[in-house]
């Protein structure tokens, strides 16, 4: 790979509606710059978070980062990370618990005794086609009472590390991981991340994660869900159910083409239609005109996201969280561009809903500060993040270097550790 004086990362997101590639640089300022951004749609290539077919999804690939490449100036020969979104893939969270035992003088916590901790409770026994893609800390307990965030400089005799493995399918992670080799970039500089973490970096805010704050990413073909609570990650997943379903329900209700409703969403034409206050809307057949009622697009996408959402809530309450929803919910991804989306959620979880998009991008066109580029863009800024970490790594002396690779934990912003070798 080409050395570069500029620090160029990327994100790639494999998605039900879209291939999207964006490229970026690391401004010596520390501010992330979007330099390049490549899409082409995906329709029938990937469903529900799945490679359909492997040749046209390489053909597509190929043509999103040559067209993100070209408007970077030709600066993909010089990336150093790219970070693929995962979803699908039979992705779930375990969670699990780890021990440590004091041994310190003063009985106070260090790093090291968090780090073992952490690294025991990361020791699980893992079926055979299953895969960790990364762990995140929720919470800490000092000798099993009391709870926190951070337990260093606390005294106590045991340190108990809670933390939430996210994991998905071997044989599947492993596609998208080919996919991305095949066209070219280096296997080294490939790292997998579940979407939904990727979503998390992209929209929430410090305050949000620490308040508790559920985030539901409904996009095309998935729907992504996670909790954070003091800055933790507290519970993730995802549902093989997007907002194709949707429009797939009201093709089949109405009697309709799918194409034709698609259509209708993409253009903002449905949103306009269901506040409009027509009654009815005029669709053109061979022979005559059909005059359909707003009202059945309304009951039949209510249906589907009180469904979806539900499932949701019924995942979060088994597991008993809801009520550390102190900052409430945050609803991105090409669904929560629909009012209706919003609203429900807000009645489902009876909490406050924001929509949640890109709000900090720098250098690029303003059509990625839509929600439907979340993901791709907090992959972005996962990449740049882990670069940073390894500049910071390869600048130390060769024992501050070695402490680095023992502990390999490397930041996610202020709370997600992904655990990978340097």
């Amino acid at each position: 790979m080409l050395k570069s004086s500029r620090n160029i990362v990327s994100a790639i997101e494999l998605g039900t509606s879209k291939i999207c590639v964006l490229i970026g640089n690391s401004n010596p300022n520390g501010q992330l710059e979007v330099i390049g951004h490549g899409e082409v749609p995906t329709e029938g290539v990937i469903v529900k978070g799945e490679i359909i077919d492997m040749e046209a999804a390489y053909e597509k690939l190929n043509i999103a980062l040559d067209d993100a490449d070209r408007s970077s100036g030709r600066e993909l020969s010089n990336n150093r990370l790219s970070v693929i979104n995962v979803t699908g893939c039979n992705i779930d969270s375990v969670h699990n618990v780890g021990t440590a035992i004091i041994r310190t003088p003063d009985q106070k916590i260090t790093e090291n005794e968090r780090r073992e901790a952490n690294q025991s409770a990361e020791i699980l026994n893992m079926p055979p086609d299953k895969t960790p893609l990364h762990t995140a800390e929720s919470y800490y307990v000092l000798d099993n009472q009391r709870r926190l965030r951070n337990p260093e400089g606390q005294i106590a005799n045991k340190l108990d590390a809670h933390i939430q493995i996210i994991r998905g399918n071997t044989n599947r992670i492993e596609n998208f991981k080919n996919l991305v080799v095949d066209v070219g970039i280096d296997e080294n500089a490939i790292l997998p991340i579940f979407s939904g973490t990727c979503t998390d970096m992209g929209i929430l805010s410090s305050d949000e994660k620490e308040r508790g704050v559920l985030l539901i990413d409904f996009g095309a073909g998935t729907t992504e869900y996670m909790v954070e609570y003091k800055e933790g990650m507290i519970a993730g997943g995802v549902f093989p159910i997007g907002f194709h379903h949707v429009l797939n329900d009201l093709a089949i209700g109405l009697d309709l083409p799918f194409d034709f409703c698609r259509k209708l969403a993409d253009s903002g034409k449905l949103e306009s239609l269901l506040k409009s206050g027509e009654e009815y809307l005029e669709y053109p057949n061979q022979r005559s005109i059909r005059k359909i009622p707003v009202s059945s697009f309304e009951t039949i996408i209510e249906l589907r996201l009180r469904e979806l959402f539900g499932l949701v809530g019924d995942a979060l309450r088994t597991e008993n969280i809801l009520q550390d929803l102190g900052a409430g919910g945050v609803l991105t991804g090409g669904g929560s561009l629909l009012t209706m989306s919003q609203n429900i959620f807000q009645e489902t979880f009876q909490c406050s809903a924001r929509i949640g998009q890109p709000h900090d991008v720098v250098g690029a066109s303003g059509e990625i500060t839509s929600p439907r580029y979340s993901m791709v863009y907090g992959a972005l800024k996962i990449a740049d993040d882990q670069n940073r970490n390894f500049e910071i790594i390869n600048s130390r002396t060769p024992l501050q270097t070695i402490e680095g690779m023992v502990n390999k934990l490397i930041s996610f912003g202020k709370n997600i550790k992904e655990s990978i070798s340097i």
